[in-house]
């Protein structure tokens, strides 16, 4: 899902930083410790988001972040132009590429490195090339990622049926999908070690057998009429569709003979009301998310034990990313405080969190991604 996207083009974002920067827009002095920024929504149809968000990346702050202070502004109001960025070396967050595209020409202007968590199209990272990086995979990444999952099955489904809505996002994911079954993303073959016998070779991933059905249909296609499928039902379902259509979706799979069939999708389910309306119909559903946080142990625990122990309820994915966010701030400015290179850092290095991050500017890079079932226990972590 692309976050409650909003349509824009590059050219505002030219407009914008072509005009001349205003005064305000200057570095004002400041004390000498580092001001991390989180933008998110406080107000408004996303502000239980931008809460979430803020839980999270206030527990990394208490936990990681010694000497370092973090300033919250609201996503959803113009940034006020005497906001002072002094000792700012890293601005996280952005729910939409509207309200970072009024945002981006300051911190290019003042070269400041950009993290984004939560929106999942590149177009947002490409306003400021050189220094704002994704956290979120996009459509395409997920639909890869679900492909890969099940060409490394042991048991390969053979008849798989993909639901997918209009609209540029789930056809990304539906289509990424389907190319990927058909053409795997090989695994790299391991480093030789000068004096030492050569590696042996990785085993090529074979692509999904020609003769295996792959049928995909509109999200308000018959259910109970598919006839490529004869009388047989699908193995494996993947849905593509925005939350509205995936809470109406579910009744509709749960009254047809494909309900015992494993459900997948990515992060646009990824919403309490959509896994509960598929939890109620019993519906086997896993998703693909930033992080799979029933995890049973290693750092993921360890998180969702702290934010339990400090807000009383459950980490959603979105608490998860914002606390990924502001720790991997605090290691970039600490790496390089010498420097203040935050951006080189931060570029193409692997860097480990709750999850693993590629990360490249300008929309590059390879977010992390785990699948979580959704059942009753774990609704919770959906926001």
């Amino acid at each position: 899902m692309s976050f409650f996207r909003t349509i824009f083009g590059l050219a505002l974002c030219v407009m914008l930083f072509s005009a001349a920067p205003p005064s305000v827009w200057a570095d004002s002095p400041a004390d000498d410790s580092a001001t991390l920024v989180l933008a998110v929504p406080l107000e408004g149809p996303l502000a239980r988001f931008g809460q979430s968000a803020v839980n999270g990346a206030e527990l990394a702050l208490s936990t990681l972040g010694g000497g370092f202070g973090m300033t919250i502004v609201d996503e959803s109001t113009p940034l006020p132009d005497d906001l002072s960025f002094q000792n700012v070396p890293v601005i996280a967050g952005y729910f939409t590429e509207s309200r970072l595209a009024e945002d981006a020409p300051r911190y290019i202007y003042l070269k400041k490195a950009v993290l984004l968590p939560f929106i999942t199209t590149k177009e947002g990272a490409a306003l400021g090339p050189e220094n704002f990086f994704r956290l979120m995979p996009t459509s395409s990444e997920q639909g890869e990622y679900l492909a890969m999952q099940v060409l490394t099955m042991k048991k390969r489904p053979r008849r798989i049926l993909i639901i997918a809505a209009p609209g540029e996002t789930n056809s990304a994911l539906a289509e990424t999908f389907t190319a990927t079954l058909a053409a795997p993303i090989q695994p790299p073959e391991p480093p030789a070690t000068p004096g030492k016998r050569a590696p042996k070779k990785t085993e090529p991933i074979k692509p999904l057998d020609k003769n295996a059905q792959v049928v995909t249909i509109d999200q308000e296609a018959d259910l109970t009429a598919i006839p490529e499928f004869a009388k047989n039902s699908p193995e494996l379902i993947i849905v593509a569709v925005n939350p509205p259509a995936g809470i109406e979706l579910a009744p509709r799979l749960g009254a047809s003979k494909f309900s015992k069939v494993p459900v997948w999708g990515g992060t646009s389910l990824g919403f309490r009301e959509v896994g509960a309306a598929f939890e109620s119909f019993r519906l086997n559903l896993s998703l693909a998310l930033p992080v799979d946080l029933s995890a049973s142990g290693g750092a993921v625990k360890d998180f969702r034990t702290a934010y339990i122990n400090e807000y009383k309820i459950q980490p959603t994915w979105i608490a998860a990313l914002a606390y990924d966010s502001i720790n991997l701030a605090i290691k970039a400015v600490s790496s390089t405080a010498a420097s203040g290179n935050v951006a080189a850092f931060l570029n193409g290095n692997s860097h480990h969190a709750l999850g693993t991050y590629e990360l490249a500017p300008g929309g590059g890079g390879r977010p992390p991604l785990a699948m979580m079932a959704i059942k009753t226990e774990t609704l919770g972590y959906l926001p």
